[in-house]
């Protein structure tokens, strides 16, 4: 999902229709990767997906919608909107809470209004049901430029009747199969009119996405459940001076664990640089996972952790618990995880405003030792204590995220590397000849640093040597909190290389 302000120059297409109809399998088809996660039971979708979309030919803003089941009641008046909100229900994949399903419908419509076209899905499977027709009548109260998608049309499907189909107001329906990609190419003839006539004035949209994305600093946030994940996203967009956060879709959140399921990235600019902050769904233990046989879990937390290998940094979020302390099992399997990927850590503590001085200060006594002994491969640790709810500590954050991320991308001479080997082998406690003997070293990669030690025998390092090579690299270039690769390569004779 991506922040709207970064597609404010692309016509912007938004997917709408009643669970279950295929919007998500469309949205995925469109922008040609799967990245909505899609179940063959309703109420998967929450939180709207936005993505740029590149298909035939054509460069557009692709919005894939929440599901809302019936008890819907679709008045023109918002205030009337957000009243229904309440009574609606939702099915398939629990039940909704009702202020979500009032943020919901808030959201689809704040969608609708800013979208050039709307592509309204059915599911010919099923044929026109009173939700549809629903729908119908509050987009005709919208005035948006509408197609009527009949999804699921493959096989021996009937067609939708004809007579209901005029009633509807929406035109002769396109009969597409996302699943099986169908009918695609229709859609996107019936699309182009409108593409063309909103991009006609922003030819050189594509070249400029391409440059900024290159340059945006993207913060993956990783958590438990019900940490404060979502809010804390609303947080950092909603207290940046950003012009277009006015276009800003605000995040599901509420006091329910569970309820982000795809990951979520939103886009905004930070003294000058843009930053890209990814919500991801909270993390259970595997155990609990399986044992609760939620394929929907499972689809989650794989989808959280394979936008770990695109982050540029990761912020593990925390929340104080009085019974399980500040750290939990999970908490350090999801920071090894991080690790193996070369991904530095920034730790933040979310919810101190729950705690009073002198507990706080307690926690941020104590921390630091709990955090160096079980992330002992990062050094020390950043941290930084936060309330995402009450707006607290989140300038601190984003400084410390920035620095960290300097940090990770550091590129060091040769001439560095040099003095730091002579150092360590005129002072170092492990020299030969029970170790390797250094000769040479050099960075041959970045994020994470990547160091290679050439030795003049063969290599027989313990895990103790390399640990003490590695925390005297970060001691001496300051790099707390980042991973190292340090690889030692022996030094070929002449006789070996012949």
């Amino acid at each position: 999902k991506m922040h709207p302000a970064k597609f404010a120059r692309l016509m912007r297409v938004a997917i709408i229709g009643r669970p279950n109809v295929g919007k998500s399998s469309l949205f995925n088809r469109l922008i040609g990767r799967q990245h909505a996660l899609v179940y063959n039971k309703p109420g998967v979708t929450r939180d709207c997906l936005f993505e740029k979309a590149e298909y035939g030919g054509f460069t557009f803003e692709v919005v894939d919608t929440a599901g809302l089941d019936d008890g819907v009641d679709m008045q023109e008046d918002e205030a009337e909107m957000r009243k229904a909100g309440p009574q609606m229900k939702a099915s398939g994949i629990g039940r909704w809470p009702a202020h979500l399903l009032t943020e919901a419908l808030e959201n689809t419509s704040l969608v609708v209004k800013s979208s050039d076209l709307v592509l309204f899905m059915v599911d010919q499977r099923v044929g026109l049901t009173p939700l549809d027709w629903q729908f119908a009548r509050w987009l005709a109260m919208k005035n948006k430029p509408t197609l009527l998608i009949s999804n699921k049309a493959d096989g021996n499907v009937s067609p939708l009747d004809e007579k209901d189909v005029k009633k509807l107001g929406l035109g002769e329906p396109l009969h597409i199969s996302a699943t099986q990609n169908e009918g695609m190419s229709e859609l996107i003839m019936h699309m182009a009119p409108i593409i063309m006539g909103v991009d006609r004035k922003n030819r050189q949209i594509s070249t400029e996405w391409k440059s900024e994305e290159e340059r945006r600093l993207r913060l993956l946030i990783l958590g438990r459940p019900n940490v404060g994940k979502s809010t804390l996203v609303n947080a950092l967009v909603e207290t940046q001076a950003d012009e277009k956060k006015e276009d800003f879709v605000p995040l599901l959140v509420g006091p329910e664990p569970g309820i982000t399921r795809d990951p979520v990235s939103v886009i905004f600019e930070h003294q000058g640089q843009q930053i890209e902050v990814i919500d991801t769904a909270g993390l259970r233990k595997k155990g609990k996972t399986m044992q609760h046989g939620d394929a929907i879990d499972i689809k989650t937390s794989y989808a959280s952790l394979k936008r770990v290998p695109r982050a540029d940094l990761v912020i593990l979020l925390l929340e104080i618990n009085k019974q399980t302390g500040l750290l939990t099992e999970q908490d350090i399997t999801l920071a090894t995880e991080v690790i193996k990927e070369g991904k530095a850590i920034l730790v933040a503590v979310n919810k101190c405003d729950t705690l009073s001085k002198e507990e706080l200060a307690n926690v941020k006594k104590s921390s630091p030792r709990i955090l160096n002994m079980c992330f002992n491969q990062l050094g020390e640790v950043p941290t930084v204590f936060i309330s995402s709810q009450n707006r607290l500590g989140l300038k601190q954050l984003m400084t410390e995220a920035i620095s960290l991320h300097e940090k990770s991308r550091t590129k060091l001479s040769t001439a560095d590397l040099q003095r730091w080997v002579h150092d360590i082998k005129r002072i170092g406690k492990m020299s030969p000849p029970t170790f390797p003997n250094l000769k040479f070293a050099r960075q041959v990669d970045t994020k994470p640093p990547t160091i290679v030690l050439t030795c003049s025998r063969s290599v027989r390092s313990t895990t103790a040597y390399m640990a003490y090579l590695t925390n005297d690299f970060r001691r001496t270039f300051g790099l707390d909190g980042v991973p190292l690769r340090i690889l030692l390569r022996e030094e070929l004779s002449q006789a070996k290389k012949q």
